[in-house]
């Protein structure tokens, strides 16, 4: 059975979503890298199949100033963002990554972390980057898409104080 948790980042957690980075995207660091952005009260929902993660959305409360250069198109790569950026606590968020194992793709996997994140954070102020075609899909249901950039890489967020927000209701 599949069930979604929420987890803080602690470096067990961190060591099991860097084995699944390292399956699907490029210039993976090492596992201090992941220790200096993330903080042990930086939260993950995860996908589990009986203990072992399957899938994970990774978002972190941020500067204001990290949000606008996001949603402003000025940072189109997160892998440079200075740990420093990362804050404790913020009305800013920013969805940092989402990423369902391949055997488990096509299980709506992906829609299902999304929607326990609707449920759970309506009111934040989310801003992302979707640098695939799957994940713009997928953010275009959930987000509100402000600028494309060079290489169809989307910037999408969520604005609760415009009535601009997550749905949760993916069709």
């Amino acid at each position: 059975m599949i069930t979604i948790h929420e987890v803080n980042l602690t470096r067990e957690i961190l060591e099991e979503i860097r084995k699944m980075d390292l399956e699907f995207y490029r210039g993976i660091g090492p596992i201090d890298w992941y220790l200096d952005r993330y903080k042990p009260w930086h939260m993950a929902l995860v996908a589990r199949e009986e203990e072992k993660i399957i899938g994970y959305l990774a978002f972190l409360p941020i500067r204001k100033e990290l949000y606008e250069a996001v949603v402003n198109g000025v940072l189109v790569d997160d892998l440079g963002i200075s740990p420093d950026m990362f804050l404790k606590e913020s009305p800013y968020y920013y969805a940092g990554s989402i990423l369902i194992r391949e055997e488990y793709r096509g299980r709506n996997l992906s829609r299902q972390l999304l929607d326990a994140y609707a449920e759970r954070y309506p009111e934040k102020k989310t801003c992302l980057i979707a640098i695939s075609g799957g994940g713009y899909r997928l953010a275009r249901h959930y987000f509100t898409l402000v600028k494309e950039t060079a290489g169809n890489i989307g910037i999408f967020v969520s604005h609760p104080d415009t009535h601009v927000s997550l749905t949760g209701t993916a069709p």
